[in-house]
């Protein structure tokens, strides 16, 4: 059955960054499975796209979070299925300004690898000024799915935080492939370029 998808996201390509990559592809990936996908992002001179609506944020840059909470507050959130939380911004933005909301329910948030370091130990800026630490382990408690982009950052994270979450509850999702883009490779790599058998083959995705 499909449903309509809230993303939030504060990085998204062009933007550079690997949550923002998360979010696009989490974005087109829904939307070719048929379900209705708007994203919330700031203003990144993102062009418009038939696949999922999109909505930026505009205003002044250091304020990015007032804005996008405006933005959100005006939307209408019973209509949503589901509200994704995709980066470190989308979860301050809301355990911050939407704090206990009762659509706690609908949210899934993701781990990427930076909320050891941004959240739990070191806070600084926006994140330090309103006491974000807390205020992210509650909506963790609350929300609905906590995913994790692998085994180890999930392990990572829960040896780091010093309170109990439910652990049910936060689910492996490994990036996935665009198979419109990407296919297998069915020739010998090291006997078409030639290569040594004792030659290293390095890719980087």
């Amino acid at each position: 059955m499909a449903k309509k998808i809230l993303l939030i996201s504060q990085e998204f390509p062009p933007c550079v960054g690997g949550a923002g990559v998360v979010a696009y592809q989490n974005a087109i990936g829904l939307s070719r499975l048929c379900h209705k996908v708007t994203v919330l992002t700031r203003d990144w001179k993102i062009e418009s796209t038939q696949e999922f609506q999109l909505i930026k944020i505009k205003g002044i840059k250091k304020l990015w979070p007032f804005f996008m909470a405006l933005k959100i507050n005006s939307l209408d959130l019973d209509s949503y299925d589901s509200i994704i939380l995709n980066d470190i911004g989308a979860n301050f933005v809301w355990a911050t300004f939407f704090k206990d909301s009762k659509y706690n329910h609908k949210i899934s948030t993701y781990l990427h690898g930076d909320e050891v370091k941004t959240i739990l130990q070191n806070q600084s800026g926006y994140l330090k000024l309103f006491n974000y630490k807390p205020k992210y382990i509650d909506l963790l408690k609350q929300c609905k799915t906590i995913v994790s982009v692998s085994n180890y950052m999930k392990d990572y994270f829960l040896n780091h935080l010093d309170e109990n979450i439910d652990e049910s509850k936060i689910k492996i999702v490994y990036a996935g492939v665009d198979n419109n883009i990407f296919k297998p490779v069915k020739q010998n790599i090291q006997e078409q370029y030639k290569l040594s058998k004792e030659n290293y083959i390095i890719t980087s995705a």
